[in-house]
């Protein structure tokens, strides 16, 4: 999608093509994130269940009022900031999830 924005491709199928396959991985990650945000410690699973939905639609709403406030008339400063997000939810994960050594 953000490929598409860049070069000016400014059609509907050029947003909602992309971001319907960025929404099906994320309907595929979500429930696994927080299955394995969870199991650590499952005595305080509610606890963590709620600060896990309140870091994720506050950093939502700081990330959508920063796309409402950047926009440009073309979906370049939403697909941009979707492809950023996608990036660095991908280096948080590598820095931060710990690999166990296979047996």
């Amino acid at each position: 999608m953000a490929g598409l924005a860049v070069a000016t491709i400014h059609f509907p199928w050029a947003v909602v093509g992309p971001h319907m396959l960025f929404m099906l991985g994320i309907g595929l990650l979500m429930p696994q994130t927080m299955a394995g945000a969870l199991a650590p410690n499952p005595q305080c699973a509610g606890a963590a269940s709620s600060l896990f939905g309140f870091l994720q639609m506050t950093s939502a709403a700081i990330m959508g009022g920063l796309v409402g406030q950047l926009h440009d008339g073309s979906s370049r400063t939403m697909a941009l900031t979707i492809g950023l997000m996608g990036l660095l939810a991908l280096i948080s994960h590598w820095l931060l999830v710990r690999r166990r050594p296979e047996a």
